[in-house]
């Protein structure tokens, strides 16, 4: 319980995540993701362009610090999170993917989050596939400094 650290998406709205640390994916491939709850000049959040005006935004956290002190085995601090929001993301509130009401895979739907409503992460090796929009998202791995993030473009 208790109070958390805002999402990356939310950072990056308020300037606490800059600009330079959204790193905009546009073609396929693996891409380095640091912990947006960690302070460093190394990319915080991936934004991936969908068509209809929208952009995924992906992000990984660790235990850290006073808001953010999960448990080691807490979902959200093993799995990646995807929001789906306005590809603008300086205006309107996030909406979250949550599974298995979707028609896409966004993670385990077996796992819930601290409170209702939650996201479900995207596990280390788990596919998530949107068909409608052409885009397959995999973490392929954690260490103790990021992610590693395949993307496809198909």
């Amino acid at each position: 319980g208790g109070m958390r650290q805002i999402s990356g998406y939310h950072k990056a709205k308020l300037g606490i995540i800059k600009s330079t640390q959204v790193q905009t994916i546009t073609s396929s491939g693996v891409y380095r993701l640091g912990f947006s709850n960690q302070p460093g000049d190394d990319a915080k959040v991936l934004r991936v362009p969908t068509t209809g005006g929208l952009a995924y935004f992906l992000e990984a956290r660790i235990p850290y610090g006073t808001f953010d002190n999960f448990p080691l085995d807490w979902y959200v601090v093993n799995g990646l999170l995807l929001y789906l929001n306005p590809e603008n993301y300086w205006l309107n509130p996030t909406t979250y993917f949550q599974p298995p009401t979707q028609l896409i895979n966004a993670g385990d739907p077996s796992v819930t989050g601290e409170v209702p409503n939650d996201p479900s992460p995207l596990p280390v090796g788990k596919d998530f596939v949107d068909l409608l929009r052409g885009i397959r998202i995999r973490m392929l791995s954690r260490d103790p400094l990021g992610a590693d993030v395949e993307i496809d473009f198909h």
